[in-house]
Formats: C-alpha cells, sequence, structure tokens
C-alpha cells in the first residue's frame, strides 16, 4: 500500500477550497475516511472534512496496489488544490513511496509545531534523492510560506513549474501571491495551450 501526505499552504479564510484527485490509471475507486465516494477524478470541498483530525484518501483499482493519501485535520488551502496519485504495480515502488510518505509526514509535523527550519532539511534529504518529486517540492514552498519566506516560496513553485509547467498549484500561488514573472506565466501559458515552451 502506498501513503502519501497532501500538503496544502494553510491559512484562514472563509472561501471555499476544493480538492480534486486524479489517478494514473484513472477510474479508480475513491474512498474517503473507509467510505465510497465515487471514482476518479473526483473533487470534493475541504470544509467538508473533519477539523480536528487526519482524512485518508484510498484509491483502488483492479489489477493495481492500492493507494492511501493523508490530509492533515485543519488545512485549508488557500486555493484549489489538484493531486495525481499513481496506483504502482511493483512492490519495490510500494516501499519507496512509504518511506517517501513518512519523511514528509515528519516534514509536515515539523511545520505544524512551528520547526520550520527542521522541516526544510527533512525536505530536502528527500529531494536530494528525487529532485524532481513535485510534492515535496510543494511542501517546501508552504514551509517557506509560512515562515513569512515569499522569496524562497516562490523558488520552489518556480521549480515545480521546471519539472511540470502545467502544474495548476504552483501556477495559482504564484498568481495568488504576484510572483507570476513573464517566464512562469510564459511556460504555463505554452502546457495550457498543449504547447512546449522553447
Amino acid at each position: 500500500m502506498r501513503l502519501l501526505l497532501l500538503c496544502a499552504l494553510m491559512v484562514s479564510g472563509c472561501a471555499t477550497h476544493v480538492y480534486t484527485i486524479k489517478s494514473d490509471p484513472s477510474e479508480a475507486e475513491v474512498s474517503l475516511n473507509g467510505k465510497v465516494v465515487g471514482k476518479t477524478p473526483y473533487s470534493f470541498p475541504v470544509e467538508s472534512l473533519p477539523k480536528d483530525q487526519d482524512s485518508v484518501i484510498s484509491l483502488s483499482k483492479e489489477g493495481m496496489f492500492t493507494t492511501q493519501a493523508i490530509i492533515p485535520g485543519g488545512a485549508t488551502a488557500i486555493m484549489s488544490t489538484e493531486v495525481m496519485l499513481y496506483l504502482p504495480k511493483k512492490e519495490n515502488e510500494i516501499q519507496k513511496f512509504n518511506r517517501m510518505s513518512m519523511i514528509l509526514w515528519r516534514a509536515q509535523k515539523y511545520s505544524g509545531q512551528g520547526r520550520y527550519t527542521e522541516a526544510s532539511k527533512v525536505v530536502d534529504e528527500l529531494l536530494n534523492e528525487e529532485p524532481q518529486f513535485i510534492s515535496a517540492h510543494l511542501l517546501k514552498a508552504s514551509i517557506f510560506f509560512l515562515s513569512k519566506n515569499l522569496d524562497g516560496a516562490t523558488e520552489e513553485w518556480k521549480k515545480v513549474l521546471e519539472i511540470d509547467a502545467a502544474n495548476e498549484e504552483a501556477t495559482r500561488a504564484l498568481r495568488f501571491t504576484g510572483k507570476l514573472d513573464g517566464s512562469a506565466m510564459k511556460n504555463a501559458a505554452g502546457a495550457a495551450a498543449g504547447t512546449a515552451s522553447p
């Protein structure tokens, strides 16, 4: 079973925020806190989740290992968040992602305790091993944002767009903070148009 931690920037606010869960392969059965709620892609409001405990999303599909993701209790996204989860076939992938998930969980725990320097170091350990791991870059951006280091957060969001120019979460974050500069905007526009940026 693969376990991932879904992370979002945590701020207070009253707007409705939405998680959209996608999967590869698609049409995976989605269970939220043990209850089957639909198939991927599946969207739900963050506000519908319990605030005093973590929520668990499970994806299952015939011939694939079950994949699980955790949304920390009380998390509120400043923008809609789209998450792509992969259902692996090989056992060694399961073990690898479980280990990576535990590292992300530890970083999220430190961040929740206000131990931002320690949280960042933990994420760096993961990025040294998997430099293209988008979830880790997004988590590090969240850590920087929460610690009021907007330059650091901006750098991580831009790294995400270098890896995946179509990543909506990084694009929205940069636009929200007024940091979507010309190069990042060009990459995002090119991805939206289905063309590669030079």
